[in-house]
């Protein structure tokens, strides 16, 4: 019996009755159940209550509607509002209340029941049975209403939330109803959507509607107990939601149905967690695939192509790519596409892809940083930085997931992802799994790598064994150093099968050493062994064929855990040929010795401390001095004057840039030109240095030739050009001194009038000396006394020149006052004293001379001696220049002479005109004006049919004729004028002449003869 009790339910009681002897009775009846437990809690007061409450917790409470501090209604009140208090608070159910009353106070209990109680039990009735009933029944009521009230609740906010949303059809009435929350759900207000089953399926989404139809009328035919579809319905914003719609028709008793009712829940998340799992799974399941494939994968050139078509298609992308990374020869970090898929509809517009073979630093150094740190690359395009959306949006990408490839924390590649369709961002779930299929890939890479890595390191050391010039060993360290391995590559060298040395099967190894060489060689071995280093020999062998043969052997100590040597490894080289080149190379140095003393540069050659290393005959000629002084010696030490020269220089650039330099210089030491050629080599410099002395000469008369023909050219443009005589002539001087390189070129012209030279024009590198006469008395001075003799002087020792103030009897006679004798003095100190000052040391004068009439003088002075070439050269100039002189003074005479006939024509009293070739008025007298009515009119310029349009076409072949050199004349003429008029005139036309001789126009005089003619008509007439 207590084993039950103590197995039997607990339920807590609150006991509110201040009649202790009722009290003690509920206590009893409560003792006495079976099946439930009871502990009872009493309290008399209803503060005291509701004290408690805010203490405990109790699963029923019995209350007494009249207690010391609250009566009756008031009391369940009071108790109900704490109850609901304390269960808010706590966030408990609410605890049931069973109202205690007495026989006159049912009524009052009933309404205690309306206000929250949820029993009551009428004292002096109770008995134990019925007051666990009621009991046991309060609290199963008060939970399935906490239930019910949930479930309302929670539908409630279904309905609110706009997560269900009700809807009816009458058939009779033709209504269709829609709960509000159906029409926000889909963002439009109650106004938006009619009430018409139509304006309804025009918002199912195009793909459902024939599904809906079919599935509501199999329903409404009877195919069905239900309507139940899933279908989308289309947002106000254009995306869809996803919905569960249920109904049920209600029929007649013909079984026609009068109405349809039923609900639509919103399913979009539930559709959308299902996508995500099926887009998970598939991701899932593509990864798997991948890691198959890459676990299969022998060539990843060959079948990376099939994993990205793998990724690609579940992932939905647009593009997939790998592309590795490499750095060019500048160790710029590049990208190599390795492989690429497409999607049908990019396939048909692909191009080569814009980010193949770029520069990571140069077009897109954020993602080097980043996918360098192992971060990713993602996002929409249109958000990227301007320079990334160049090469992306050039391609169609709206969005894009790039993800790095790591092996062994190295950033080696990546991988992409684009999108070409939409601007839709991967989600972090998406961006995850795809991670994990990187990793794969790069794990795969790194596997790829090591498995390369062993392979050529294996192939390495195969090939290197095989074909080392030499062949590979090891000895174990016993007593007779036996071979325990030699590579077959000791045939060769010793004529013998590896197979015969190892472990001493036919002979060993020292029995083929050369005996002088056996005791060195175990010497050395030794030494290595007892302090463990390495060793390295030269020693001969006897061939097999019992020739001698030289090799180099390289060994080193292999020591076991107890640190002992316990093999010998190394490689036995033929070195009988390089033995051989080096005795061939000291008989080819030799030969080269010969030949460099054999030849006729000089030739030299330095280390890197600048020290002779070599000096042959001729260099020790030239720089005078015998080998044994200069080798060893540093050459600017011996040579000083070259450190601040191009020789300094050229050295330098030479062991500098390692390349060859040529060049030219004078060389005191060898008073000649050398060219000077300079080579590079392992230990220094070598320097040829040939004497080109002679060829300079050869090309300093070339250039000097050169220069005479440029003057000759300069001078005889010159003289073609028009203007003055001075603007002739400055050209002429300034040529002189460019190409003859003369200080100061001077031309004097003859003043025939008072046999005078006049300066006419001067130029050079320094001005002519103040106070020198710029006019000089034929015989007077050097330039008088070449223009008197008309003989040309020359002097490269100008100073000591004793014309310079030899005054001839001739001379004396001009100068016969002792002023002027005295003034001639004065100049030619003045010349001395500027000679000196400007250090002139040449001086040529040459008279100007045409037919045997002298024009002028041409005097120049120079820096340094003038060659004979130069002498004659200015003869050349100055017979072209005195021909010019001339040529322009017969022009300026007829200039002067054609001014005069202008001047002539215009003040003569009679009607004369001047014209050029075309007839052009030149100049024309004011009676011309005045006979022919052109008072206040210019002419000038116009020809004379532009002046006279009605001239007679006879008259203009009497031009036509004067123009070719005959001279007319007409003593009377008739000229009918354009007006009606009668013009008679008497008229002369002759020619004029240019310098040139040829025909410059014609003049024309007339003289109008109308009164004669008319006085002689009107005799007549008498």
């Amino acid at each position: 019996m207590t084993n039950k009790i103590m197995d039997a339910q607990l339920l807590k009681v609150l006991l509110v009755e201040d009649n202790f002897k009722e009290a003690e009775l509920f206590k009893e009846f409560l003792s006495e159940a079976q099946a439930i437990r009871f502990e009872l809690t009493h309290v008399q007061w209803l503060e005291a209550t509701l004290e408690l409450l805010e203490q405990a917790t109790f699963d029923v409470i019995l209350l007494d509607l009249s207690l010391p501090d609250s009566q009756g209604l008031e009391t369940v009140a009071r108790l109900r509002a704490a109850i609901e208090r304390c269960a808010s608070r706590s966030h408990s159910p609410l605890t049931p209340i069973v109202v205690l009353t007495g026989l006159d106070d049912e009524t009052l209990a009933l309404q205690a029941i309306r206000s929250g109680a949820q029993d009551y039990l009428i004292k002096g009735q109770v008995d134990c049975p019925l007051l666990v009933h009621a009991l046991r029944y309060a609290i199963e009521r008060t939970q399935m209403s906490q239930k019910l009230r949930e479930s309302e609740e929670q539908y409630a906010l279904a309905i609110s939330g706009g997560q269900v949303g009700v809807w009816q059809v009458n058939f009779l009435t033709h209504h269709f109803y829609v709960a509000p929350n159906m029409k926000t759900l889909l963002g439009y207000t109650s106004e938006e959507i009619a009430s018409s089953p139509s304006d309804w399926l025009d918002r199912v989404h195009p793909d459902d509607q024939q599904a809906v139809l079919i599935a509501a009328l199999d329903h409404l035919q009877g195919f069905t107990p239900h309507l139940e579809i899933e279908h989308r319905l289309l947002h106000k914003d254009g995306s869809c939601r996803w919905v569960l719609s249920r109904g049920t028709a209600f029929r007649d008793d013909t079984g026609k149905p009068y109405r349809v009712a039923g609900s639509s829940t919103d399913i979009t998340q539930l559709k959308t967690a299902e996508a995500r799992i099926a887009t998970r799974e598939s991701y899932l399941a593509a990864i798997v695939e991948v890691q198959q494939r890459l676990l299969a994968l022998k060539d990843k050139n060959h079948d990376y192509h099939s994993i990205l078509e793998i990724l690609g298609k579940a992932t939905g992308a647009s593009r997939v790519y790998a592309f590795e990374n490499y750095r060019d020869a500048a160790g710029y970090l590049r990208m190599s596409q390795r492989a690429e898929w497409y999607s049908k509809a990019v396939y048909l517009r692909q191009t080569q892809f814009a980010l193949d073979n770029l520069a990571y630093d140069e077009f897109l150094p954020r993602w080097a940083k980043l996918l360098g740190e192992g971060e990713i690359i993602t996002g929409i395009v249109a958000d990227f930085p301007q320079s990334e959306r160049i090469i992306l949006e050039s391609h169609g990408i709206l969005s894009i997931l790039v993800l790095p490839l790591m092996v062994k924390g190295e950033f080696r590649g990546f991988i992409g992802f684009d999108n070409c369709r939409e601007s839709r961002t991967w989600e972090s779930s998406e961006i995850a799994l795809l991670q994990a299929a990187a990793s794969a890939i790069s794990l795969w890479q790194e596997r790829a790598s090591a498995e390369e890595t062993l392979r050529v390191s294996e192939e390495r050391f195969r090939t290197l064994v095989a074909n080392l010039p030499g062949a590979v060993y090891r000895v174990k360290r016993d007593s007779n150093s036996t071979l325990s391995f030699i590579s077959e590559a000791i045939a060769d060298i010793s004529g013998y099968r590896a197979t015969d040395f190892i472990n001493s099967q036919v002979r060993t190894f020292a029995s083929i050493i050369h005996p002088e060489d056996r005791v060195r060689v175990e010497q050395v071995v030794q030494e290595a062994v007892a302090t463990h280093n390495s060793y390295r020999l030269e020693y001969r062998i006897i061939h097999a064929s019992g020739s001698i043969r030289w090799v180099d052997e390289q060994g080193a100590t292999v020591c076991g855990e107890d640190g002992e040597v316990c093999w010998l490894d190394g490689v036995i080289m033929d070195i009988s040929d390089r033995k051989r080149a080096q005795s061939d190379l000291q008989e080819s140095n030799q030969r080269i010795v010969t030949i460099v003393e054999s030849i006729t540069d000089a030739f030299f050659a330095l280390n890197h401390e600048w020290q002779f290393t070599y000096v042959n005959g001729q260099a020790e000629q030239l720089f005078n001095k015998k080998s044994e002084e200069l080798l060893g010696q540093n050459f600017w030490n011996e040579f000083p004057e070259y450190l601040d020269s191009d020789v300094f220089e050229q050295y330098h650039k030479t062991v500098r840039e390692q390349v060859a330099v040529e060049f030219e210089r004078f060389c005191p030491r060898g008073n000649s030109w050398y060219e000077l050629r300079a080579y590079p080599y392992l230990d220094g410099l070598c320097v040829y240095m040939r004497d080109i002395g002679d060829r300079k000469q050869a090309e300093a008369v070339l250039v000097e030739r050169s220069r005479h023909a440029a003057l000759a050219a300069d001078v005889g443009l010159a003289l073609t050009e028009g203007g003055n005589l001075s603007r002739m002539l400055q050209p002429c001087v300034q040529a002189i001194v460019q190409y003859l390189d003369v200080a100061l070129a001077c031309i004097w012209i003859l003043n025939p009038a008072d046999n005078m030279l006049e300066r006419q024009v001067s130029t050079g590198t320094c001005t002519p000396p103040n106070g020198f006469p710029n006019r000089i008395l034929v015989g007077c001075f050097e330039v008088g006394r070449i223009a008197k003799e008309r003989q040309p002087h020359l002097t490269n020792s100008f100073l000591d020149d004793p014309h310079l103030c030899d005054i001839s009897a001739s001379d004396s006679l001009a100068l016969s006052s002792s002023s002027v004798l005295g003034k001639q003095v004065g100049c030619d100190l003045l010349l001395r004293e500027w000679a000196a000052r400007e250090e002139i040391t040449a001086f040529v004068g040459y008279p100007l001379v045409v037919e045997n009439q002298l024009v002028g003088v041409l005097t120049t002075f120079a820096h340094q001696p003038i060659t004979e070439n130069t002498f004659k050269a200015l003869a050349s100039v100055a017979d072209e220049i005195a021909l010019g002189i001339e040529r322009k003074q017969v022009e300026q005479a007829l200039f002067r002479e054609r001014q005069q006939l202008r001047e002539i024509i215009a003040n003569a009293p009679v009607a004369m005109a001047m014209f050029d070739a075309q007839m052009r008025f030149l100049v024309h007298s004011q009676k011309w004006l005045v006979d022919y009515g052109l008072e206040g009119q210019s002419i000038i310029g116009h020809t004379l049919c532009e002046v006279f349009s009605d001239f007679p076409k006879r008259w203009q072949s009497f031009v036509h004729k004067a123009l070719n050199g005959e001279v007319l004349s007409q003593s009377e003429d008739r000229w009918e004028r354009d007006d009606g008029s009668t013009v008679y005139i008497r008229w002369a036309v002759q020619p004029w002449y240019i310098p040139e001789g040829s025909v410059g126009g014609v003049v024309i005089v007339t003289d109008r003869i109308n009164e004669l003619v008319e006085a002689r008509e009107a005799a007549l007439e008498m």
